[in-house]
């Protein structure tokens, strides 16, 4: 997260590289992120996927006028800097939100954050946290400052070796991978996904569909509404992060939308429409 998206090339530039337990990313060069992000003069060749139904107001109940309208300029300033823009329905977007793809997710979190727990040396004095349980105990003990919902789900939730566990992976690389983000951008031959970045908590949004895939996604300021601000997403391929914000960047520098944010007392804060 950053302020611009030069801001985050140059924390990806510090943060990337090969990680020892990370065996897939061993053959993975790193490239330049901080001296190329800027490098694109134009999206000329650059073909940009657009689902319409991330901001159809017939089939989302949770987008706004003033979403739509900024998103439908966006894809107007894309046009202008030279992308070819080719329009199609996102496979499977409806079954993807009904179906149970929050329990990899769940399931994998328990058993990874206590895999790191067990790498820790804690300082004497310190009460160790060495499983979740540890946590969603220290949580209910301090309700005021911690307390996640997510970490009770997955304290509660099946076990790897589980069918709950396999089936909901089958199902999820399905919907979501094979017949999902991979057939959209081959079907589409895309260079890259421009979508609207949700604002609500569930139904079809653009961060779900490459986080169960493991796609690298950028979102940079689009509009407000009612002073709330939103975002636009660009999603690439794996090990695309370079191509990836060279988009952001000129789309951010062709756009300018980012406002400072002010900080006012809540009965001064703008109220959205219920």
């Amino acid at each position: 997260m950053g302020r611009t998206v030069a801001d985050v090339a140059i924390v990806l530039q510090a943060i990337a590289g090969f990680d020892p337990t990370d065996p897939a990313s061993k053959d993975i060069p790193v490239p330049e992120y901080s001296q190329t992000y800027n490098a694109l003069t134009s999206f000329k060749n650059v073909r940009v996927a657009v689902s319409k139904q991330a901001h159809d107001m017939t089939q989302n109940e949770f987008l706004s006028q003033a979403q739509v309208d900024a998103f439908n300029r966006g894809v107007d300033t894309l046009k202008a800097l030279g992308a070819d823009i080719v329009y199609a329905p996102y496979p499977n977007a409806a079954a993807i939100w009904t179906s149970n793809c929050e329990v990899p997710l769940t399931t994998e979190f328990k058993v990874d954050v206590e895999a790191y727990l067990s790498t820790l040396a804690w300082k004497e004095g310190v009460t160790p946290m060495k499983t979740l349980q540890d946590i969603v105990e220290y949580n209910a003990a301090h309700p005021q400052t911690e307390l996640h919902s997510l970490l009770l789900q997955s304290l509660n939730g099946p076990n790897q070796t589980s069918t709950a566990y396999l089936d909901a992976l089958a199902l999820c690389q399905d919907l979501a991978v094979t017949n999902g983000i991979e057939k959209y951008m081959k079907d589409t031959q895309a260079d890259v996904i421009f979508a609207l970045t949700a604002t609500w908590s569930q139904g079809p949004n653009s961060p779900g569909y490459p986080a169960i895939a493991g796609w690298p996604i950028l979102t940079v300021p689009l509009g407000y509404d009612h002073s709330v601000p939103f975002g636009v997403s660009f999603v690439t391929p794996k090990y695309h992060e370079e191509k990836l914000l060279q988009y952001g960047y000129m789309f951010e520098q062709a756009t300018k939308m980012r406002v400072p944010p002010q900080f006012v007392p809540d009965n001064e804060a703008p109220q959205s429409p219920s």
